[in-house]
């Protein structure tokens, strides 16, 4: 009895730690340079400008003061050099597995650790020895 409740208790502990897995976005304040800084060079950002305007494009180099965005208009392409201080948002809209694909991988580890746990806890308890 004590060793099924110890298990137990070790199974829910290893539950509680590895259940922050899961991707979860957090309330963080993040400065405008550290967003951009966190998107990979070359990829499709969407950028929301203080006068309310949008830009689109690529990401170019970013330095302490702003960035570079490469964007395509009238058939020419047009490299624009960006400062933090007119950037509102910005937003990768090109960043690999979409919101869903990420969501689903979430649940498929929370069930992979439940069933993995299931097995530990049955064999530690000897039930599935058939003792």
């Amino acid at each position: 009895m004590k060793r099924n409740l110890a298990v137990s208790c070790s199974a829910l502990m290893f539950w509680v730690l590895v259940s922050g897995v899961v991707p979860v976005e957090a309330a963080t304040k993040d400065t405008i340079k550290d967003k951009v800084v966190s998107i990979p060079m070359g990829s499709v950002v969407e950028v929301k400008l203080t006068d309310k305007s949008k830009l689109t494009g690529r990401l170019g180099k970013v330095d302490d003061l702003g960035f570079e965005l490469q964007s395509v208009q009238e058939g020419r392409v047009l490299d624009e050099r960006v400062p933090f201080e007119r950037v509102r948002s910005i937003r990768a809209t090109q960043n690999g597995m979409s919101s869903g694909a990420k969501v689903g991988m979430g649940v498929l580890a929370g069930v992979g650790v439940v069933f993995l746990i299931g097995i530990i806890t049955c064999f530690a308890s000897g039930a599935c020895l058939g003792t």
